[in-house]
């Protein structure tokens, strides 16, 4: 009769990667190791990463289909070459002013319904036309209040489906307002800009702990 094997202490199973697809076909990204996936929307448990018993990394196990990857941020130029591709395919004209808080409501609504995780890496600043990526805003200032073509980005949309289906979301509840009509919505009274708004100064960092808040309050669009 022989004895079943018994994993060594410490050991994990090796599992498949299933690299979900972006919008444009490619692999979804990998959480690194150690990164604890956080519940999607739909409310399912997430996977942890681990490493093997004999200290390399065990294979990285992609969220399924249509779960957020709330615990991993984007590349913000991924998210902002979607959302002008967006307004390419849906005849919505963004603009750079428009970009900056298409971006920044998206940021918000991520922190609010992912329990303060954002949606990408980047660092809003309080400009007197509300929240502003700077680097973002100064690579795109030529083209002034004109459509930015989404090819204006030189990277690839490689994010999850699910990271996609929401910043369709976000682009379906505030892509058809006009570039001022956004603005007005930033600059709400004791919101996170106006906290942090001081004339003539560029660096004044808008907390995402207040973003959270006042997106968890309700905006007035």
């Amino acid at each position: 009769m022989q004895r079943s094997a018994t994993m060594p202490q410490g050991a994990t199973m090796p599992q498949r990667a299933s690299g979900s697809r972006g919008a444009t076909g490619s692999r979804g990204v990998a959480a690194p190791r150690g990164t604890t996936m956080s519940p999607g929307a739909s409310g399912s448990r997430g996977v942890t990463m681990q490493a093997g018993a004999s200290g390399s990394r065990s294979r990285s196990v992609a969220p399924p289909q249509g779960r957020e990857v709330s615990g991993v941020r984007q590349d913000l130029r991924q998210i902002a070459k979607y959302m002008c591709k967006y307004g390419e395919e849906n005849a919505v004209l963004i603009s750079n002013l428009k970009l900056q808080k298409l971006m920044y409501l998206g940021q918000m609504k991520h922190l609010s319904e992912f329990k303060g995780a954002g949606l990408f890496h980047g660092v809003f600043y309080a400009w007197q036309h509300g929240p502003v990526l700077i680097e973002l805003y100064n690579s795109l200032d030529i083209y002034g209040s004109l459509k930015i073509p989404s090819a204006e980005f030189k990277v690839d949309i490689e994010f999850p489906d699910a990271v996609g289906k929401f910043v369709d979301g976000v682009m379906d509840s505030y892509g058809h307002h006009d570039a001022w009509t956004l603005v007005n919505a930033t600059h709400q009274k004791g919101g996170a800009w106006d906290k942090v708004f001081k004339p003539n100064q560029w660096r004044s960092r808008i907390s995402e702990a207040d973003m959270r808040a006042e997106f968890d309050r309700g905006l007035i669009i």
